[in-house]
């Protein structure tokens, strides 16, 4: 095939291993950062694609990775650094690459690519590659972005958490005034939207339930003194821009909760859409609001597990929102982001001249009259083709023998694997069961030890309970205290204390249902389930120091209760989520506590 092909072998070996090169050297573990796809039109008369080409000149030339010399072959696609780069390798610490393509297939047709790979100037390991393709024409483009970080080959250890920020190409193009640029249906807005009671029905939930929306939706709800439960709302709306357009609500204004609960009703599909107070909640796909929420709906954040990212800084919160938003969007077919779809395109453009040689070839032969000139004019073409048809079938036969190869190595690694990780189960098994049969008889030890005497009164309830359910709850001794001063239903009481134990502890732990959390647990247990205290008891701190119990040396707050059902014998379990320990720590177990209407039972 070489004779044929006419190629000489040490050329042949030298591409082959270039080829090789370039796979070992092929950016890997790429942890996406930043997507968003902007469908953008013009309001005077410049062509679209063209216009947002030159923005991103503009924008590399501001960099300083692209000078004025080359700014005519980059727009023209022709232009790469190092030479032949082609965004596809890892380069070495300190350089900086770029190159762009264009594909002309297609008359009147802007397809475009550009990718830079640049130094983390922060991370002396780490490495940021952005890619920007455009698909469109002189009316309107869709413009791709992507941002993502990986770590260079050879570092070992913890690789520190990025920076958050939105790519300024991003805000340039939203800045041009003559750029009308949406992300599908959605136009983008760069401040969070304050909803009202008019907004909340015009512009929210329409945009909500569009169904061709692509853009994420952010919604933040306060508590009822109009506190916010993110630390800088301002910076969270700039790092999201492109990516999800932001809305407040305000629990404390009553106009605007009751339109909110009306659109929310309860009883309704449209409940599980809802949210609690001081949370937030991504609504990635659109809702349809009369069928039941399926897991691919968003994620709710309440305040205490915003509180638990931002611990240390909110930039964790943060780029937990983008990454998991980048993990929800989607390609649409016939996109443009990089340059090796534009690659791709020019492979099909070279398979369609191809076909259309050969078409050209059937025709002629048929109708060949046996002329000298069309002979001679054939035999050429025959010549052309025929070396054509060698090239094709020694890359196909590179493909088809190093895919054989791999094919045979990744057979060969997974039933390595696949023995490894069986001789690995039954190990475990063996000690799961030792550790099982010491847990299980000390477990009974403690069983048959509580069990000596039947429990008659809630201290001994709360005893057996402890036993039972010693890996999901801790009781305070403030809670026997209670417990000794409420004389009540020992039925209700237990099973109250085995609802928190089992059905509370998996919705927290396990389903993690955290803005449904009530009306999960009543709908299972039937004991109504409140995540605080009213507005008016929360404004009076003697109330609310009743409820501040002293935790693994912290104060906690143990707001949160399950009531029992009996009037006259009001029985009320206080407690609070340890997240860390995944346990529920019961801090109050007896009578009704003060709250601000007490003074006018």
């Amino acid at each position: 095939m070489l004779e044929t092909a006419g190629l000489d072998s040490t050329v042949l070996d030298a591409g082959i291993a270039a080829q090789q090169l370039q796979l070992v050297n092929a950016i890997v573990d790429e942890d996406r950062q930043y997507a968003t796809r902007l469908t953008i039109t013009r309001t005077d008369n410049e062509n679209a694609s063209e216009s947002v080409i030159s923005t991103v000149i503009s924008w590399l030339m501001k960099k300083k990775v692209l000078s004025k010399e080359h700014c005519d072959s980059f727009r023209e696609g022709t232009y790469s650094t190092p030479d032949g780069w082609n965004g596809t390798t890892e380069l070495e610490q300190g350089k900086t690459a770029l190159a762009s393509k264009r594909n002309s297939g297609v008359p009147g047709c802007a397809v475009w690519a550009m990718e830079l790979d640049e130094q983390d100037h922060r991370l002396i390991y780490g490495r940021w590659h952005t890619r920007i393709g455009i698909i469109g024409n002189a009316d309107s483009c869709i413009v791709n972005i992507q941002l993502s970080r990986y770590i260079v080959r050879g570092f070992i250890g913890e690789a520190a958490p990025p920076i958050p920020s939105t790519p300024r190409i991003v805000k340039m193009l939203f800045s041009d005034e003559a750029n009308v640029v949406r992300v599908g249906s959605t136009f983008l807005n760069d401040k969070p939207i304050y909803l009202t009671s008019e907004t909340l029905t015009s512009k929210f939930i329409p945009d909500l339930t569009d169904p061709n929306r692509t853009l994420s939706l952010i919604l933040i709800t306060t508590d009822e003194e109009s506190k916010l439960p993110v630390r800088n709302l301002k910076n969270l709306t700039k790092q999201l821009f492109g990516m999800a357009d932001i809305y407040v609500l305000d629990w404390h204004d009553r106009a605007l909760m009751n339109t909110y609960r009306e659109a929310f009703l309860k009883n309704t599909p449209a409940y599980d859409y809802g949210m609690e107070c001081s949370s937030l909640k991504i609504y990635c796909k659109p809702v349809d609001l009369t069928v039941p929420a399926d897991n691919e709906m968003g994620m709710a954040y309440a305040k205490y597990l915003i509180d638990r990212y931002t611990r240390h800084g909110e930039n964790r919160f943060i780029n937990v929102l983008r990454q998991g938003i980048c993990r929800a969007s989607d390609r649409v077919a016939g996109d443009i982001l990089s340059i090796a779809d534009v690659r791709w395109l020019d492979g099909i453009d070279e398979a369609k001249r191809l076909s259309s040689r050969i078409k050209k070839l059937k025709q002629r032969v048929k109708g060949d009259s046996g002329g000298n000139e069309t002979v001679d004019s054939l035999r050429d073409e025959i010549s052309g083709l025929q070396k054509d048809i060698a090239d094709w079938e020694e890359i196909a036969s590179e493909l088809e023998t190093s895919n054989s190869e791999a094919a045979a190595k990744i057979d060969m690694l997974t039933r390595d694997a696949m023995r490894l990780e069986n001789e690995k189960r039954a190990v475990e098994r063996k000690l799961e069961m030792t550790e099982l049969e010491q847990l299980n008889a000390n477990a009974l030890n403690g069983i048959r030890k509580a069990l000596t005497v039947v429990p008659e009164n809630l201290t001994q309830l709360l005893d057996l309970a402890k036993v039972l359910y010693s890996d999901r709850i801790v009781i305070l001794p403030d809670a026997y205290r209670s417990a000794k001063k409420f004389d009540g239903i020992l039925t209700e009481e237990w099973e109250i204390l085995v609802a928190v134990a089992t059905t509370l502890w998996d919705l927290c732990f396990k389903e993690t249902v955290n803005d449904r959390l009530g009306s999960e647990f009543k709908k299972r247990t039937g004991y109504e389930l409140a995540r605080g205290e009213s507005g008016t008891t929360c404004a009076m701190p003697n109330l609310m120091k009743l409820r501040k119990r002293m935790y693994k040396g912290n104060e906690i707050d143990i707001s949160p209760h399950v009531k029992g059902r009996n009037i006259k014998a009001a029985f009320r379990l206080h407690f609070y989520i340890d997240r860390d320990e995944e346990k529920i720590v019961i801090g109050h177990a007896g009578e009704h506590m003060d709250t601000a209407g007490t003074p006018r039972r």
